[in-house]
This record gives structure tokens, sequence and C-alpha cells, in this order.
């Protein structure tokens, strides 16, 4: 019974509320008739005003209620759903080995001064344009995209009671200038940050 009065009103409910708003329409513009019945032209025209603004004004805002509480699904929220601490340390991490794999092999020192081991200037220069440009490439890369978020990460750790001063001392010897052991400590320190993230709950 239910089922088959449902289905009637869904028939029907197109027609019931077109005849709501001509019974309304009717009823309003009988009222506007009374009540101007007996006034001079421009005191209905003023009239007819003041009702037209009421009714511009309502109609306004009940549009923009409706429109305001709509969800948008093409709109996101600016803040993004926190994730935890644990999730966001094994993120780091796994952005941070890509980044590590990415770089490559650095360029054999040794090779490099078996070549030009017979003129020191031109070691130099090799050495600076290949491998010191290699290490501070490395290090601008760590220091842009990863500096600051591992060290709120070590932050948020303390804040969890979790004190480890082999991290302390990783993010330490990464704020010094690049040389050949620099990989190396990025890889410690992923390693240091990937236990902590294991440990926790």
């Amino acid at each position: 019974m239910q089922e088959w009065l449902l289905k009637q009103w869904n028939d029907i409910k197109g027609n019931v509320k077109f005849a709501t708003l001509g019974l309304v329409g009717s009823a309003a513009f009988n009222l506007v008739g009374l009540l101007t019945h007996g006034l001079t032209w421009w005191q209905r025209a003023i009239l007819l005003f003041i009702f037209g603004v009421i009714a511009l004004w309502a109609i306004t805002a009940t549009v923009l209620t409706i429109l305001r509480s709509k969800p948008r699904p093409d709109i996101t929220s600016p803040w993004p759903i926190e994730s935890s601490l644990r999730e966001r340390l094994f993120t780091l991490c796994r952005e941070h080995s890509t980044y590590v794999g990415e770089r490559g092999i650095r360029p054999d020192e040794e090779k490099l001064w078996a070549q030009f081991k017979d003129n020191g200037k031109l070691f130099a220069e090799h050495y600076d344009a290949e491998i010191q440009s290699w290490d501070d490439k490395l290090s601008a890369g760590y220091w842009l995209n990863f500096k600051d978020r591992a060290v709120n990460l070590r932050h948020e750790l303390v804040l969890n009671d979790v004190r480890d001063r082999d991290i302390d001392n990783a993010l330490a010897a990464l704020d010094r200038p690049p040389d050949g052991d620099y990989m190396k400590m990025l890889q410690t320190l992923i390693e240091k940050l990937r236990y902590a993230a294991s440990v926790l709950s």
C-alpha cells in the first residue's frame, strides 16, 4: 500500500506543485488587489514597488541559501585531510628515496684524478663542474623539497615521546656544505626516519 501511494505521489507531484504555485500566485494577486483598492495610482505604484523589492529579496535569499548548502564536487577543501604522523613519515621516506635514486651515482672522483692528476688546474675545473656541481644539486634538492618537512616531522616525533639522537645528528650533518658523504648522510636520515615511523602505534 505504501509503495502504491508513493508511486501515485511521484506521478502527480509535478501537477500538485504547479497547482500550489498557481493558487499561491492567485491569492497573492487578490491580496494585492484588496490592499490597493481605493488608492490612487501613485500610491499603488509605491506599494507594488515595496512588495516587489521584498519578494525579490526573499527569492534571492532562498536561492543563495540553497546553493550554499549544496556540496560542490568540483571544489575541494583548501585544508587537506590530516594523515597520521606515521603515514607522513613513511611518505617522506618514500619520496626521499625516490629522489636519491633519481640523482644516480656520484661521479667517480678517483677516475677524474687519474685523468687529470698531472694538471691540478684542469682537475680543479673538472671537479667543480662535475663532482661539486653534482653534490650541490643533491644538497639543493634536499633543502628545497625535504628539509623543512623532515625537521617538522622530527619535532612531531619529540611531541610523541620519540627521541632519537641519530635523527638529530643526521639532520645536523645535512646542514653542512655537501661533500662526498652527502648521499650516505641522506640515506642515513631516511633509515632513521623510517625506523621512527615503524615504532609509532
